[in-house]
Order: C-alpha cells, then structure tokens, then sequence
C-alpha cells in the first residue's frame, strides 16, 4: 500500500503477482483513531495497520494554509478591479482548485467575468484584461525612454486592445500605420 498522489484520501493498493491494482478512498473519523493504537481487526501484531497510520498522520497534520487574493466585498461581472476590491488572506489550500491569484498586480487593468461572493479566492479564470483602447479613438503613444529621449504623438487605433496586447495604428497627418502595446487606458507603447 502507498500513497502515490501525496494525499491521504487516497490510497493505492497492489500486488506484484499476478499483477493488479486498486484506488480506495479513505475516511477514518478522528475520534475512531487513537495514536499508536490498531485500527480495524487485529492481525496479531502491535503496529498499527497502513489505512490507521496514514489516518494518525491525516489527524495530526495542521491544514496547509496559502496566501492568496480574495474578494473585499460583494464583486459583479463586467466591474473593472483595483487594489481596493480585493486584500490577500491566509486560507486554507485544500479545495482550492484552478489557479489562484497571489498578488494585487494580477487583477490591475482586469474586469470581472463573473460575480464573487465577498471573501472568496479569486481565481484567474474570474478575470480578464480590461478593454483599454478602443477602435477609432485617439490615444496617445510614446517611443523612447522617460529618463532619457522620448517622443509622443496622438494617433488613431485601428483595432480594440487589452492591457498589453499588440494593435495596429494610424497617425492622421502622415498616413503612416504603427503598432504599439497597449499599456493602458488610451495609452500605448511604441515598437
């Protein structure tokens, strides 16, 4: 018998000859298992058997507790998220499934895509990037460094972008089409 997925509900019992293998789903009540005491028939031993060993060490483990993002308050589908919706939390890991927010920047420039009850972990299948540049609009866009030779310029977006994505642009007076990274609300980045 082992425990091959590294949890104590599940245990994998084999035999080498003839060859075979089975899963068994373990639930011992804490109160039925005692430290150092065998569990279930007696087989003439003293030592506990594997299923009340493996219980003695489900017991006594704490709950393995991760920080991560939850919800300050009551959050809707289509609200646009800021550091003050959400605060990390200490909870604790088991039944968290899906990958889960750590950290404040994950959600900055991101919307909803669904309703989160306040304190609930949010999880990257919630969110998604904000719409910051529309088609048609003007928005700004910077070539160069800020601490040394930058240029900036209004020109019109050819298509929709998110935080981050790379769209197509026109300045107006020359015609010339550009592409830029959208870095934020009507702003964007030259390549």
């Amino acid at each position: 018998m082992d425990l091959p997925f590294g949890s104590f509900e599940k245990l994998r019992v084999r035999c080498p000859q003839p060859a075979w293998q089975i899963y068994v789903r373990v639930t011992v009540p804490a109160r039925q298992v005692s430290k150092g005491a065998p569990s279930g028939p007696s087989t003439g031993s003293s030592a506990p058997s594997t299923v009340a060993a493996v219980a003695d060490v489900k017991a006594s483990a704490a709950p393995e507790k991760r920080q991560v993002l939850v919800a300050n308050m009551p959050l809707y589908k289509g609200q646009f998220l800021n550091e003050s919706h959400v605060r990390l939390a200490e909870v604790e890991s088991k039944g968290l499934n899906g990958q889960i927010l750590e950290s404040v920047t994950q959600v900055m420039h991101a919307e909803l895509i669904r309703d989160v009850r306040p304190d609930a972990p949010l999880r990257s299948q919630d969110i998604r990037p904000t719409l910051l540049v529309k088609r048609g609009q003007m928005v700004l866009i910077s070539v160069g460094q800020a601490q040394g030779f930058q240029i900036s310029a209004r020109v019109e977006a050819m298509q929709d972008g998110r935080f981050g994505d790379q769209i197509k642009l026109k300045n107006k007076e020359s015609g010339r089409i550009l592409t830029g990274q959208v870095k934020g609300p009507n702003l964007v980045e030259g390549l």
